[in-house]
């Protein structure tokens, strides 16, 4: 159908793009990978969290909620040598003891909704490498 004073491209990527929204829509903006409740990592290792989305153009963030009473979730950052973000994978590099705590991915997608992880999971318990003693 042409419609006078329209160009039939404009038309045309007007309804590819309507049909890309409401099919994303309807299959729903998720995560592709659910964390598990508990993870441990030994101090000088790497952690990865998968935090991939049905839309692989979401902007993802990393967040974490340090051990103790009231504290609030924080924003983990990409940070040379410490934390990167590739992908949809989040790595934590050369783990401390500080990096204990409870971690979460959250997610916008290209239109706006918002995703986070369920609060119940991603405990990340850090510790020393083990010594193994001979008697």
């Amino acid at each position: 159908m042409n419609i006078p004073g329209r160009d039939t491209n404009q038309i045309n990527h007007f309804k590819l793009t309507f049909f890309v929204q409401f099919f994303l829509a309807s299959q729903g903006f998720k995560f592709l990978a659910q964390f598990p409740p508990f993870s441990s990592a030994y101090v000088g290792d790497s952690f990865s969290y998968n935090c991939k989305t049905s839309d692989a153009k979401a902007n993802i963030s990393l967040w974490k909620k340090s051990q103790g009473l009231g504290t609030k979730f924080t924003e983990v950052k990409p940070l040379l040598n410490k934390v990167v973000y590739k992908d949809g994978i989040i790595t934590l590099l050369h783990i401390m003891l500080q990096d204990n705590g409870q971690y979460q991915c959250r997610a916008v997608s290209q239109s706006g909704q918002r995703i986070t992880q369920p609060l119940m999971l991603g405990y990340l318990m850090v510790s020393n490498r083990k010594l193994i003693l001979f008697l």
